[in-house]
């Protein structure tokens, strides 16, 4: 379902949906940043103000610890605090892949979810790769 609005010099819509018995709505408009808090809130309000009102939900929670651990491994391997071959590298990515492949079905966006279970496979591969070679 679309509805189309104008007001002021505010021009666009909203596009509501139903996934899984929840109503997903999508607003596209062309508006400048005051003339859009307002259109949200019906009121006037500051950025600070709107960004506070935002809260995370349990899928952003996961998404944003897995997608924090592959970049906190990123920066240590970037930094030479922990060697790219090491084992370290390799348990970083594998948890931080299955935190954000996990995170990713839960909101159905599966293009992340081959990119993240493939980035943990090819880890766990790589940390057992490893430990053999240790282990001879």
């Amino acid at each position: 379902m679309e509805i189309g609005f104008k007001t002021g010099n505010v021009y666009g819509y909203f596009k509501l949906h139903l996934r899984r018995g929840r109503i997903i709505s999508k607003l596209r408009c062309k508006v400048s940043k005051e003339n859009f808090f307002m259109l949200i809130s019906g009121k006037d309000i500051s950025l600070r103000e709107l960004l506070n009102s935002f809260t995370m939900t349990y899928n952003d929670i996961i998404g944003t610890i897995g997608v924090g651990i592959i970049l906190f491994a990123y920066f240590l391997n970037t930094m030479k605090y922990i060697p790219v071959n090491g084992k370290l590298y390799y348990v970083l990515n594998s948890i931080g892949g299955a935190l954000s492949c996990y995170a990713a079905m839960l909101i159905d966006f599966w293009p992340f979810v081959i990119l993240e279970a493939v980035w943990t496979f090819v880890s766990i591969y790589g940390l057992i790769k490893t430990m053999k070679v240790a282990m001879t």
